[in-house]
């Protein structure tokens, strides 16, 4: 057989493209042997100093672009794939300035899987919209995701989803304009026996046992109040996250609801506000809200979910470890433990 004198790729002699690349390197070597030109000295004060050109970087450009490596290196950090929210609940989680939170304000990893996952499409967003069949005569659907309510004065009403959840990972997005809120705002779950409308202004999700609701207007979290004689008991402030500081939520609202591990969680676009509820196994709960201001809409924006999976062995380890004590004594009580396994103990990578 006759020795190959083309090259097999692009149809060049081999002689040929062996010289060339020898000549590359070749060249290359020469630039690397000849010395670099020593930065030019910058008298101090000099106004004409930045204009000056040099071939050595300045310390400042060199940590520049360390944290940029570092940045880029970084897992989970935001890119510009990734959706709005989870980039700003990212950005807010790798800030210089934020505290590592204790345990309970940390975001659930299954969060980020569902956020970052594939889009619903239009025919699960619809399918999980608001359940026309059970609304009050002060209430209509504009279209199957958006509800309005009438103008109907000294009644509250409450408006349930189309599907309930008894297993699985789910979130979904209330979008409630704060100017359309009034006195008793309240978004939350209830099972499917909770009533459309109640006399009076009152925050009707977390009246009775069948509903739990957060109320947007006194940031507290309301369960069975109606039976409880002390306020203590059924309602607690929330969110703690920001200390003694006013919180206003925003015009959209997620809903973080696990029934695998039975809690009801809240995030905005830029925070992850923590567990408001806990113990809902074996219920079935729908996404609900309830409201007595005139003319208002509120829509509902399914995001997505996971279906239910039994908690592994690793994520029971981290959950029995982040309960122990605050998160940031982690370090101190492993001193030995590599910083990789601290950052997954953070949920940082």
């Amino acid at each position: 057989m006759a020795p190959l004198t083309r090259s097999a790729t692009r149809g060049q002699p081999v002689e040929g493209v062996v010289k060339r690349n020898q000549a590359a390197a070749a060249a290359k070597r020469s630039r690397k042997a000849q010395p670099r030109p020593k930065a030019a000295a910058i008298p101090f004060g000099d106004n004409n100093a930045s204009e000056m050109e040099t071939n050595s970087p300045t310390p400042a450009q060199r940590k520049r672009k360390l944290a940029q490596a570092e940045q880029e290196q970084t897992p989970g950090r935001p890119t510009e794939k990734m959706p709005r929210y989870v980039a700003a609940l990212e950005k807010a989680r790798f800030a210089k300035n934020m505290r590592i939170p204790s345990h309970k304000f940390l975001v659930p990893p299954r969060l980020y899987a569902v956020l970052n996952g594939p889009k619903p499409t239009p025919e699960v967003v619809v399918n999980h919209g608001w359940n026309g069949n059970k609304l009050s005569d002060n209430v209509m659907l504009i279209d199957p995701n958006t509800m309005l309510r009438g103008t109907r004065a000294q009644v509250t009403d409450c408006v349930i989803g189309k599907v309930g959840f008894k297993s699985g990972f789910h979130v979904w997005a209330i979008i409630w304009p704060e100017d359309m809120r009034g006195t008793n705002p309240v978004v939350g779950v209830a099972e499917k026996t909770i009533v459309p409308q109640m006399s009076g202004y009152v925050s009707m999700l977390g009246l009775l046992a069948d509903s739990y609701g957060w109320d947007l207007r006194k940031n507290e979290v309301l369960h069975e109040t109606f039976s409880h004689k002390v306020p203590a008991v059924s309602r607690r402030a929330y969110p703690t996250l920001f200390g003694s500081k006013p919180f206003e939520a925003p015009k959209k609202i997620y809903c973080i609801l696990d029934m695998d591990e039975g809690y009801l969680a809240f995030a905005t676009d830029h925070s992850y506000l923590g567990v408001a509820f806990r113990g809902l196994q074996g219920k079935t709960l729908y996404p609900a809200v309830s409201s007595v201001w005139g003319n208002s809409t509120i829509a509902i924006h399914y995001i997505g979910g996971l279906p239910a999976e039994a908690p592994s062995l690793f994520s029971q380890c981290m959950r029995t470890l982040r309960g122990m004590r605050d998160a940031n004594q982690i370090p101190k009580l492993i001193p030995n433990l590599p910083p990789y396994i601290q950052g997954m103990l953070y949920f940082q990578q």
